[in-house]
């Protein structure tokens, strides 16, 4: 037994040994050269700067298996070989082939562009069998947002010489599936229609062909469980959540049906609302009446949000632009009530550290950056990014901006990441109205908001009736000189024809402008004008009306505004005025003053889709040693006064029917309106307008010979109307319809006017 063991002992000993000289020959081993076959279009230096031995390099098992996975790395090889032969190692490579072509077939709801733009491979790229399923699975999930759940794809490839492959994707697009039924469960307090206007998912409808809310689509419902608690939020449902969400196929296949179960919990009232600050030296500040959310309300999350905001705002104005807002919140259940208090404290003082804008590809970064009223290391002041952010909204380039605070580099600074989402800000427009002295008249305009990317406004518009040919073409250039001054340039040609007067009237001449901004938002404005302005009668022989023959007008102006409007292109709220001041008499033939004061005011009630404006103008002008002649006197009508043709309005000839315009040295213009979307679900794009305009023109100081004037005091007209405005996919398409329902005998009257425009 012992002599056994002793020889199991030394057998042990001579293995390990054995081994180990066999590894200590193994490694002493070195490759002495690397061979490279098989590739075509990859050279051999940069197959070897791809793997990490080299000639010399110890020959090692984990060494060569490195070098394989690292060519394979690199997606230019189908397949890697390695061998060796007397520490000679080769390596056979087979190229992957190049896309030559990428073609799809059956493809009707998106066309080829679309879907090359979804997938990853483009022409000439390194073709891999692996990138085909990964291009397969994003067709497929975008036919999925369109509804489409059946779609199917089968991928060909072609091969051809040179190693190059045509890729063909063979698509069935399959049946479009919709959303057949939408339902809740839990909901007490709300109807299931009141909840099914909220989301975004709507059930099918036969007007929905302009739309594809009703296809049915899994990531839009994570969208609808964030518009419900967003509900429920805002009226007391504090504790309100959505336990389950889920879309299922019908058995037959005709659709989806939509289920929500919600939890809605207990309805919360705010008891009371406390301000607790903790400023030194604390500015006068009735806090509590900037919080719009009274006790005894139901609690609601926005209001908050706007009440925070607005005490920040103020806070900022006073020169405390570093206060911190923490609301704390007492919850009696007992009775679902909520007292709220806000402490205020000093937050530490943080600095810009950096400012990043994305999402812009075609707006240059330097127009957004102009209007961001912070640059880096400045300190951060909220007051300062809120109206950064209005200011790139209002410049109309963008459809959607985010301004988002990410923490720097050190705890006391902070970055900026403005996001934009571009839009077209081309518009075409195309427009016919009718009125009982022009008929059916034209209007067609051109304008490009963010000319070339550097956003610059450039218009071209051509207005055509049997009585009007008005023609104009303008730039406009903010920050001119690199400066808050904008200047714009604009060239004017206009010709009215007057067939009840035998007269014609030509104007021609241009407009040039600066404008900057000051302290309080106030916008200031000037201008100058030349134009040469010609009347000329159509019949020679008669001289019933006098012309002003060729004058030359030359006028400057200034313009002062303010102007607080959430949009300036669609507002909800917020208040523009101006006033407006011209003289004429700097050269020229014609000498006035005339001043114009306009004002407007917009407020939209909350959880109504309703928007209230009010609106007015007074504008008079005054002969500076002469009369007013007619050619620069104010006209009244049209969009001013809708139900009323453009000149429609005011003092004219009651000699003969067809009634010519004279004008007049003083108006008054007017409206109230309301404009909202309901009745009309959200994605159809319509919104609907009534309103009531009013307004007059009166005075007329010019000597006026062999014809009857009308005497017209300050008379009111006033009209009432409809319209509506719906985004179709070409672009905004309008109508309006107006009557007159205080006029006089010889006004001028327009009922109606359609518009189409496009954006490019």
């Amino acid at each position: 037994m012992f002599i056994f063991r002793k020889f199991i002992r030394i057998t042990f000993i001579i293995l390990v040994l054995f081994f180990i000289k066999i590894n200590l020959s193994f490694a002493n081993q070195k490759i002495s050269e690397i061979i490279i076959k098989g590739n075509l279009r990859v050279d051999n230096e940069t197959i070897l700067a791809f793997i990490s031995i080299a000639e010399g390099s110890e020959y090692t098992s984990q060494n060569i298996n490195l070098a394989l996975k690292e060519l394979y790395k690199t997606g230019f090889f189908e397949t890697v070989e390695v061998s060796d032969d007397n520490n000679i190692i080769t390596i056979l490579v087979e190229e992957n082939p190049i896309l030559n072509l990428i073609g799809f077939e059956g493809n009707k709801r998106f066309d080829d562009e679309i879907l090359a733009e979804v997938i990853s491979l483009k022409k000439n790229q390194i073709f891999s069998r692996n990138l085909i399923s990964e291009a397969v699975t994003k067709i497929i999930e975008l036919y999925k947002t369109q509804g489409r759940f059946g779609t199917t794809i089968i991928p060909k490839i072609v091969e051809l010489e040179g190693k190059r492959v045509d890729l063909v994707f063979e698509i069935n697009e399959g049946p479009l599936y919709t959303v057949r039924n939408i339902s809740f469960i839990g909901n007490k307090i709300f109807s299931d229609r009141r909840l099914k206007e909220i989301i975004t998912t709507k059930q099918t409808a036969w007007w929905r062909f302009i739309t594809t809310s009703d296809n049915y689509n899994q990531d839009r419902l994570e969208i609808d469980v964030s518009k419900l608690r967003e509900f429920y939020f805002t009226r007391g449902f504090i504790k309100f959540n959505v336990l389950k969400k889920q879309g299922n196929l019908l058995p037959d296949k005709s659709g989806f049906s939509i289920l929500f179960l919600l939890n809605e919990g207990k309805r919360y009232k705010i008891s009371s609302i406390k301000v607790v600050s903790k400023l030194d030296d604390l500015p006068n500040i009735n806090f509590r009446n900037l919080i719009p959310v009274n006790d005894n309300d139901w609690y609601n999350v926005k209001k908050l949000e706007k009440g925070i905001s607005n005490i920040n705002s103020s806070l900022a104005d006073k020169g405390f632009a570093f206060s911190k807002i923490i609301p704390e919140f007492n919850i009696d259940e007992e009775n679902a009530s909520i007292e709220l208090i806000l402490n205020i404290s000093q937050g530490s003082k943080n600095f810009v550290e950096f400012i990043d804008i994305t999402g812009n590809s075609r707006t240059l970064d330097s127009v957004i950056r102009r209007e961001i009223q912070l640059v880096e290391g400045d300190p951060f002041n909220r007051l300062k990014i809120k109206r950064s952010e209005k200011n790139i909204r209002n410049l109309g380039f963008f459809k959607n901006v985010k301004v988002n605070i990410e923490p720097g580099s050190k705890p006391n600074q902070a970055n900026l990441n403005i996001d934009v989402e571009e839009q077209a800000t081309g518009d075409v427009s195309l427009g016919i109205a009718y009125s009982t002295f022009d008929e059916f008249s034209t209007q067609f305009g051109i304008s490009e908001k963010n000319f070339l990317g550097r956003g610059q406004r450039a218009k071209f518009s051509l207005s055509l009736s049997d009585s009007r040919q008005n023609f104009a073409v303008g730039l406009t250039q903010p920050y001119l000189f690199n400066r808050n001054l904008t200047g714009s340039f604009d060239l004017f040609n206009n010709t009215l024809t007057d067939t009840s007067a035998d007269q014609r009237t030509k104007s021609l001449g241009f407009t040039s402008s600066a404008g900057f901004s000051s302290a309080n938002d106030f916008y200031h404005n000037f201008s100058y004008t030349l134009q040469n302005i010609e009347t000329e009668n159509l019949d020679s022989n008669d001289n019933k009306i006098s012309t002003d023959g060729g004058k030359v007008l030359s006028s400057a102006g200034y313009r002062i505004s303010k102007d607080t409007r959430d949009n300036r292109f669609n507002p909800a709220s917020g208040f523009y005025y101006s006033l407006s001041e011209q003289y004429a008499g700097l050269g020229g033939d014609v000498n006035y003053l005339s001043s114009i004061l306009r004002g407007s005011y917009y407020h939209k009630y909350d959880y109504v889709d309703l928007v209230v404006g009010i609106s007015g103008e007074y504008g008079n002008i005054e002969g500076v040693d002469e009369n007013v002649s007619k050619s620069n006197r104010f006209f009244l009508g049209g969009r001013k006064v809708r139900g009323f043709d453009s000149s429609g309005i005011g003092p004219r000839v009651t000699e003969n029917s067809s009634a010519s315009a004279v004008g007049g040295n003083n108006y008054y213009a007017g409206r109230v309106a309301l404009r909202s979307g309901i009745g009309f679900p959200s994605e159809t794009g319509i919104q609907w307008t009534i309103f009531t305009d009013f307004g007059s023109l009166w005075g007329v100081d010019d000597t006026i010979d062999n014809y009857a004037i009308s005497t017209d005091q300050k008379e009111l007209r006033m009209s009432f109307g409809y319209g509506f405005q719906w985004e179709t996919p070409i672009g905004p398409l309008t109508f309006t319809w107006a009557d007159a329902i205080k006029k006089e005998s010889y006004d001028q009257l327009q009922k109606f006017e359609f518009r189409l425009g496009s954006t490019f």
